[in-house]
């Protein structure tokens, strides 16, 4: 059974889930100054000294990939897709039609006129995947889940859910950031960058296991990740536009302490891949 949130914890979920929709609602060129062209607001991967930016999130990407077990891919569900980065990736590495779902209507608008000036088979569609039934758009070979577990407050629900999306074969690709054990569930959680209290990996491997997918990999990427925090930072620091000092500041503060979690080892950046239990 899902533990019982306390009252408190569940005004922190409303609180936290309502910073995660406004958040990305802030103008895409502000978001192309700390992020970079490609908007992919996720742990990059540095494998060697002067990785870029950019390429680091293709790399991160790549990496989830290639612990799919290979076959074709013809239908990819990136839930949570924000800009449509991984997306873009994905279509343009598997060659493949992929379907993003993002809670908020500027990522649905950026994505799908991208889409059309890239001549990919990338589409957008706004919901909120937590309160959405995944039962009116077929199934699909992937189910992409590139940070997005971060913002949601019912993990388990949501993967119970995305079965009806989903075949025996169906493999289900999580990038998420988990807590040390050493650290209660109710102390880590951000309401200006929209993350909910985060479970332990062994936690997580359970409740996948619990809800009907299997776990056939896992990697611990937090080492690779740690320079993408100095250069968000950076590029925060470089933004004079006064339209935007509250947005950068909120934002500078939130990313130098998430940066100081994940140094300390208070939190890791995981990869995993499961597939549907038959």
């Amino acid at each position: 059974m899902p533990e019982l949130l306390s009252p408190s914890s569940l005004n922190l979920n409303k609180k936290v889930r309502a910073n995660s929709f406004n958040l990305y609602e802030i103008p895409v060129p502000f978001w192309q100054k700390v992020l970079g062209n490609d908007l992919h607001f996720h742990l990059g991967y540095f494998p060697k000294p002067g990785t870029s930016l950019e390429d680091s999130m293709r790399i991160a990407v790549r990496e989830l990939g290639t612990q799919i077990p290979r076959r074709l891919v013809k239908r990819v569900l990136d839930v949570g897709c924000g800009w449509g980065g991984p997306a873009f990736e994905l279509a343009r590495i598997w060659k493949t039609e992929v379907l993003g779902l993002t809670s908020s209507n500027e990522q649905t608008h950026f994505i799908n006129g991208q889409a059309s000036l890239r001549k990919l088979p990338v589409r957008a569609m706004t919901v909120d995947v937590e309160r959405y039934g995944f039962d009116e758009i077929g199934t699909f070979d992937v189910l992409w889940l590139y940070e997005v577990l971060e913002h949601i407050a019912d993990r388990r629900s949501l993967f119970v859910k995305l079965c009806s999306a989903s075949r025996v074969d169906t493999n289900l690709a999580i990038a998420m950031s988990c807590r040390s054990p050493y650290v209660s569930r109710e102390q880590l959680y951000n309401e200006f960058l929209g993350i909910q209290p985060l479970e332990t990996l062994p936690e997580l491997v359970k409740m996948l296991g619990e809800t009907g997918w299997k776990v056939l990999t896992m990697v611990d990427c937090t080492a690779l990740t740690l320079p993408v925090w100095r250069l968000w930072l950076a590029n925060l620091n470089k933004i004079a536009d006064k339209k935007y000092r509250e947005q950068t500041n909120k934002l500078t503060v939130a990313l130098s302490n998430t940066k100081e979690l994940y140094r300390i080892g208070k939190l890791q950046s995981v990869q995993i891949v499961a597939r549907r239990c038959p």
